[in-house]
């Protein structure tokens, strides 16, 4: 019972590791946060070796590309403030209602999560580092 326990417990890492690998470099949780102008011009290199542009393309796509790269990044900005906003809103709301014992169980819990997710994200790309480097 012990060697089946293990052997299935063997496969899935196996399984999650060849995933990891398939994914590639550059993909998944670990990749940077690259600039506008830094996305733009990737995005106009693989357009430009997938489509043949021409050179006069090349720089109009790369202008469009630049144009959208730089609105989704406001976009961004904008969703994280409100999603921020919204937060704290429900954090007020909830003081209302808690009791002191139940926000600060509330905060320790939340605080949990938190550091969950990080710890998450760190063996993520600690993953990733160690599929690309193979």
């Amino acid at each position: 019972m012990k060697t089946r326990k293990l052997t299935v417990m063997i496969l899935a890492l196996i399984f999650g590791v060849a995933t990891a690998v398939a994914q590639g470099p550059g993909r998944g949780h670990g990749k940077h946060k690259k600039s506008p102008e830094e996305r733009a011009q990737r995005q106009t290199e693989q357009m430009k070796i997938d489509l043949q542009l021409t050179p006069e393309q090349t720089l109009k796509v790369e202008k469009v590309n630049l144009k959208y790269a730089q609105e989704a990044k406001k976009m961004r900005e904008e969703m994280k403030a409100k999603r921020t906003a919204h937060n704290t809103k429900k954090q007020e709301e909830l003081k209302t209602i808690l009791t002191a014992e139940q926000q600060e169980k509330h905060i320790q819990i939340c605080n949990q999560k938190k550091e969950k997710r990080k710890m998450r994200r760190k063996n993520m790309r600690r993953c990733m580092k160690d599929a690309n480097s193979n």
